[in-house]
């Protein structure tokens, strides 16, 4: 099955009205005339007394009486917009009872003695309000308070309800009904791609989702929800693009869903998810080749990185490497350490295009903080020892240039000599705390069990928590593997302390 893409159930009771909107208010949203003749006045007055709660035997009375007066249509026929606008109102109201049935008779609903005639109530109301809407567009801001309060909303919400339950033919049903009485929400398209996510129709899922946004980009207040499709809508499609077995439709599948993603990311690119998104579009303009893609990422970064997190700094830096981008990758590196000088990978690799551009001078403090942050590595041994031999050879006067020999021989002898590498393998920032997995190859000649005493820092490099993490029993020129997880908030880098 598809994922399910459903919207917190918060978001969507935010968004759905449940009262009756008052019926009076048509006269001053839409030019509807809802008091000629003076009958139809008289039940639009009843039909607002009615809608303060239809529950209530005074609301049920006022309902009746309105029947009564909109029972005959002859009284109506100058006015047939204003008739069927008071006549769709009065069933909305009908059907905020609970114990009204979905087909009722004229004199069901006090409009007369007719037993025989069948009105469905559901359909119908769809009927009146199409025609109003049909002849007076402006009032369909107005219409919509009405097809979406109570009874959409019993509607949607069971739809919902069933979706959780992965009761899928039962969801369509109730969707259905909602979609009836209304077709412009964009939590009902949602729904409907829901259903299709269940039954592994992505075409149809898609379809509905684009719906959804359509609707949701209309209104300001959805602004959140609207986000949170975009990137259900752009996630799926790229799962999707990538099984697709012709090359050409993968690329371009691909590159819709990176588009999606990167407009999301440069919208909010200080939102915990922005560094996802863009990290999204990098991934994607490297397995597609697409240089326009990754230039799209970089150029931002490079030219406004104050307005970017040191994450995407450093995923831009990390691209533009591997993309031969030399220049740009070591301004984006450069970036990122200096809103997080901690990053261990910043320091590396930075350190490392440095001293291929022969500028040690500026790598050495860096691969100092490398064996600060990541001591039980012999590869950052090796990194400052290559940084103090370059910066050795460039050193005119004899007796520093002879400290840093020194200091490069004894680095390249820690290099060899040290009894293990460590290597982290991920790190993974989160909301509240973070995780970091690694390995430790045994490089001694007995059987070891390793202990790394790790601390996670935050932005300024003070410790956040302290977390101890002990390999399993490893052999000799073994490899084993480590994890520890913090959960305080505030987490961005890492150090540990040297393994005896």
């Amino acid at each position: 099955m598809l994922t399910n893409f459903r919207l917190p159930a918060l978001v969507v009771a935010a968004a759905l009205a449940t009262a009756a909107p008052r019926a009076l208010s048509a006269q001053a949203e839409c030019p509807v005339d809802l008091f000629t003749p003076a009958q139809l006045g008289q039940a639009s007055i009843l039909i607002n007394k009615a809608a303060e709660d239809p529950a209530t035997e005074e609301g049920l009375k006022a309902l009746r009486d309105a029947g009564r007066i909109l029972g005959d249509a002859r009284r109506f026929g100058g006015n047939p917009i204003g008739y069927s606008m008071v006549r769709a109102q009065l069933f909305i109201l009908w059907m905020h009872r609970e114990d009204t049935p979905a087909v009722m008779t004229p004199a069901d609903l006090g409009m007369g003695r007719d037993r025989e005639t069948r009105i469905e109530l559901i359909t119908t109301v769809d009927s009146l309000f199409t025609a109003v809407e049909t002849a007076l567009p402006d009032c369909m801001a107005d219409i919509d308070r009405w097809r979406q309060s109570g009874p959409w909303n019993q509607r949607i919400t069971a739809a919902y309800r069933h979706i959780s339950a992965g009761q899928l033919d039962s969801a369509e049903y109730f969707a259905g009904q909602a979609q009836i009485l209304d077709r412009r929400s964009p939590f009902l398209y949602n729904a409907l791609a829901q259903i299709a996510a269940g039954r592994d129709d992505l075409p149809g899922m898609l379809g509905h989702l684009d719906k959804a946004i359509e609707l949701a980009a209309q209104d300001t207040s959805l602004d959140e929800t609207t986000r949170q499709m975009r990137t259900q809508y752009a996630s799926v499609l790229q799962g999707y693009a990538a099984g697709l077995p012709d090359a050409a439709e993968r690329n371009r599948e691909l590159t819709r869903a990176a588009r999606i993603f990167l407009e999301l990311g440069l919208a909010t690119p200080m939102a915990q998810d922005g560094p996802a998104f863009l990290s999204q579009v990098l991934d994607i303009g490297m397995l597609t080749s697409n240089d326009t893609l990754i230039n799209d990422v970089l150029t931002p970064l490079l030219s406004t990185p104050d307005s970017f997190p040191d994450i995407s700094l450093l995923l831009g830096g990390e691209t533009a490497r591997m993309k031969s981008r030399t220049e740009d990758a070591m301004a984006l590196y450069r970036a990122a350490l200096a809103k997080n000088p901690n990053i261990r990978d910043a320091n590396y690799f930075l350190s490392y295009l440095l001293l291929e551009a022969n500028k040690p001078a500026e790598a050495l403090p860096l691969t100092q903080k490398l064996i600060e942050l990541d001591p039980s590595n012999p590869d950052n041994y090796m990194m400052a020892s290559i940084a103090a031999r370059q910066t050795a050879q460039a050193e005119s006067n004899a007796q520093q240039k002879a400290a840093l020999t020194r200091q490069a021989d004894q680095l390249g002898t820690q290099e060899s000599r040290m009894p293990q590498r460590v290597q982290v393998l991920a790190f993974e920032r989160r909301a509240e705390g973070a995780k970091i997995d690694g390995s430790i190859e045994n490089r001694g000649r007995a059987a070891k069990a390793f202990t790394l005493e790790i601390s996670f820092l935050d932005a300024q490099g003070a410790v956040v928590e302290t977390v101890t993490a002990t390999t399993a029993e490893i052999a000799p020129n073994g490899v084993g593997e480590f994890s520890a997880t913090a959960t305080k908030p505030g987490i961005v880098a890492w150090k540990y302390a040297p393994i005896p």
